[in-house]
């Protein structure tokens, strides 16, 4: 069976150079020299996110500050159809206890596109270097929590490759040479942007598993339905676990003000968590408030509060700032960066950048 899979993994890997090799015959040298010497090179530029945040309980061994997010993307266009990838990304938590910042590059990688300099009638991009393959964040909450469990990948990863014929968008993930086995990644996400007014996606991502074994999900979203609805699902099936998953959510959104809901669960757990959020905008200014409800992660039988919380904030320009106070026993939180276990004051600022 593994021989099998290596086999038609190669095959996958030949038919993806292959295409490209057959268009390029088509082409005459001197006219394809010519293409690459009318090439304007772009400097590319950076993006990414900053969220760092404090929180109290007026409790000096309870209080916490956390960047949740900490990333600079660098994006580098060497020519018309090469471009260079790189993060880095940092962590940083400060507490009575302990403090720690530091950063890494987990990403660098190279892409192709092989249908624009092949002129192929489909688009077709390979990517090598230290990346990543996830299936998508569907979410119309808040919370985002209908996603949390569905999505997965394979991080990192050595090779990947992307076709899109219009209709459908195929990404194939390949791993060798950084893991254990011959070939040690394995993965398939599809993608179709549209059926009715939804987009679908389906995978199976496998990550250093000799059997290939890996996480089998469909994902579904639809959003601005009737121009104020939002709607969204998802389920999972862990073949390493035998465990399943899934997660719903629904919004509405009307004259400033914008309410979500929604659940998810797995197997033994079928109402692991239970979640509500609502924001209400004045422009520049808005409220915003969140209630969820555990299973699991609370203490007891059956469903027990997990948590509250409510803040304010002001977003000038491409920044927001927030403040806000959490009441909770587990550590829960919605507007936060950090947060204590027994909830408390908190101040964030987020910038994308």
């Amino acid at each position: 069976m593994k021989k099998l899979v290596l086999i038609c993994s190669a095959v996958v890997v030949l038919i993806a150079f292959a295409v490209p090799v057959f268009a390029m015959e088509m082409y005459a040298p001197e006219v394809r020299n010519a293409k690459l010497e009318e090439e304007e090179i772009n400097p590319g530029g950076f993006s990414g996110e900053l969220t760092f945040g404090t929180s109290t309980d007026f409790d000096a061994a309870n209080g916490t500050a956390a960047f949740a997010n900490m990333y600079v993307d660098g994006h580098v266009y060497p020519g018309e159809y090469n471009s260079i990838f790189f993060r880095m990304k940092g962590s940083g938590t400060f507490s009575a206890a302990s403090q720690s910042l530091g950063w890494s590059v987990p990403y660098f990688s190279l892409t192709t596109d092989l249908g624009g300099f092949f002129e192929l009638p489909i688009g077709l991009e390979a990517t090598g270097g230290m990346d990543s393959l996830y299936s998508r964040e569907f979410e119309v909450t808040g919370h985002t929590w209908e996603s949390t469990a569905i999505e997965t990948g394979i991080d990192p990863l050595a090779w990947k490759f992307a076709a899109d014929v219009g209709i459908v968008t195929v990404d194939i993930a390949l791993g060798f040479g950084e893991g254990s086995d011959d070939l040690n990644d394995i993965g398939f996400i599809v993608t179709v942007p549209e059926v009715g007014p939804a987009s679908v996606e389906a995978f199976y991502l496998a990550q250093d598993n000799a059997d290939f074994k890996g996480t089998f999900g469909v994902d579904a979203q639809a959003l601005d339905l009737m121009g104020m609805l939002g709607v969204a699902g998802g389920f999972a099936y862990d073949t390493v676990t035998e465990v399943w998953m899934y997660g719903v959510g629904a919004s509405v959104a009307y004259m400033g003000a914008t309410i979500g809901a929604g659940v998810r669960g797995m197997d033994g757990a079928e109402l692991n968590d239970i979640w509500v959020d609502a924001d209400y905008s004045f422009g520049d200014f808005g409220v915003t408030a969140a209630f969820a409800m555990s299973e699991t992660q609370a203490a007891g039988d059956g469903i027990e509060f997990l948590g509250a919380d409510i803040s304010a904030y002001v977003s000038p320009g491409a920044s927001t700032w927030r403040a806000g106070y959490c009441i909770t026993d587990y550590a829960y939180t919605y507007g936060a960066a950090a947060m204590g276990p027994e909830g408390g004051l908190y101040v964030v600022c987020d910038v994308d950048f």
